[in-house]
């Protein structure tokens, strides 16, 4: 009962996650200002992307 429970928590955590991410991605995605390409190009040197 106790791993089932510890499971059904940890499904929950992994999906608000992802959920919130998504939401993050698309927001991004369809950023207009001014400054877009330096926020874009931040994100990525942030994650290592881009040297």
């Amino acid at each position: 009962m106790r791993s089932l429970l510890l499971a059904l928590i940890s499904v929950y955590f992994v999906a608000s996650f992802v959920s919130a991410q998504t939401k993050y991605l698309n927001d991004l995605a369809n950023y207009r200002g001014a400054d877009r390409e330096e926020v874009l190009k931040a994100g990525a040197k942030k994650e290592g992307k881009m040297v």
